[in-house]
Parts: structure tokens; C-alpha cells; sequence
């Protein structure tokens, strides 16, 4: 699947605050093996990203954690990194 993207498909658009400080104090990668099988992934834990953002998180049908919606953490991760990168700039100018 894909999601629109179009600014005609929106409204009420407004720029995603993120705070990469407590992003990264709820939030972790985690390499992990499945219940049914050996392989080995990656990834993160649903109810981790609940804490932090539940709009990322898809749930089932009694409302718990379920899996999570990994496209849009690209926004997010994007946000992140220009927070990051004000931070940098900053500290470079003293």
C-alpha cells in the first residue's frame, strides 16, 4: 500500500514537533527472533513507540499494540535529525 501524500488530500497540516531527547530515552532498536521462528531481525518494540508516539503504532481490535507503522517513522526520523543538526550548528557557533 501507499499513503497519499498530496497536500490536496490534508488539511489541518501542521509541523511535527519532535524532541529527539525523549525519543531516544523511550525508544530503542532491538535485534530479536520471531516466536515461530529462528530468523533473526530488527526493529523496535510497539509498545516502547506507544509511550512515545502511539500515532506510529497500529493496534488489533482490543486496542493493544500490534505491530507498527514503520513508513511514517520517516517524517519523524527526519524531524529528528534536523533538531540534531540545529543542536550541532549551535554549539559550533560558541
Amino acid at each position: 500500500g501507499y499513503q497519499l501524500s498530496s497536500i490536496r488530500f490534508k488539511d489541518n497540516v501542521m509541523d511535527y514537533a519532535v524532541d529527539s531527547d525523549d525519543f531516544f530515552s523511550k525508544v530503542r532498536g532491538v535485534t530479536y527472533t520471531g516466536t515461530d521462528n529462528d530468523l533473526v531481525q530488527v526493529g523496535f518494540i510497539a509498545e516502547e513507540i506507544q509511550q512515545w508516539d502511539p500515532r506510529l503504532v497500529i493496534h488489533d481490535e482490543n486496542g493493544d499494540p500490534f505491530s507498527l507503522d514503520y513508513g511514517r517513522f520517516v517524517p519523524v526520523l527526519v524531524e529528528i535529525v534536523r533538531e540534531l543538526t540545529d543542536k550541532v550548528k549551535q554549539l559550533e557557533q560558541k
